[in-house]
């Protein structure tokens, strides 16, 4: 096997399937990644035009195989407010755990490749239809229109920011989430 042969898959909901596959395979190096569940709600609502109740019972289907993932695999865990603060560092650890021993110049070029910035750009070509070879994949509520080579679809990037369910949900909705989310919130230490 070709060490340097990498295949990422990208999700930002944890099935079955995809814990399956990261415990089953030798092949198989996992990066798992989690963020304040009010945070994820918010963002699935405003991705996918879903309902707050739809939202939250997603949130929590996620969260409970990804811990479920996390607990029994030798997978590489990063909180996302961790990462969004230092992501030369983690790019840097992430390759080491693949075996590689980056150069820090190839980290910088990494870090400003995959920045929010280059995101943005490719997501604002992706709405403006200027993209050759566009995807539009039909979800429950809407089509997203994807690039398929970067995965980067039509609202890819909306806040990253951390708290922003304090300015997003209705005060009903922070209410429930906070209840909803209670114990995730305790364990994984988010503040109120």
């Amino acid at each position: 096997m070709d060490r340097y042969r990498v295949t990422l898959i990208h999700t930002h909901s944890w099935d079955a399937d995809t814990a399956r596959m990261l415990k089953d395979s030798p092949f198989v190096t996992g990066f798992l990644n989690y963020r304040d569940p009010r945070d994820v709600c918010v963002s699935l609502m405003r991705l996918h035009d879903h309902d707050f109740e739809t939202a939250a019972r997603l949130v929590l289907a996620a969260f409970s195989v990804f811990e479920a993932t996390a607990t029994d695999s030798d997978l590489m865990v990063i909180p996302y407010e961790l990462l969004v603060a230092d992501r030369p560092g983690h790019i840097f650890q992430i390759a080491r755990r693949l075996g590689l021993w980056p150069r820090l110049d190839a980290v910088q070029r990494i870090d400003e490749a995959t920045s929010v910035d280059r995101h943005r750009a490719i997501m604002e070509k992706v709405k403006s239809g200027t993209m050759e070879g566009l995807a539009h994949r039909q979800n429950t509520n809407r089509v997203l229109v994807e690039d398929p080579r970067t995965l980067i679809n039509d609202r890819h990037i909306q806040s990253g920011a951390t708290g922003r369910w304090r300015q997003e949900l209705t005060e009903a909705e922070r209410n429930a989430a906070n209840e909803r989310f209670a114990g995730l919130i305790q364990r994984y230490g988010y503040p109120d």
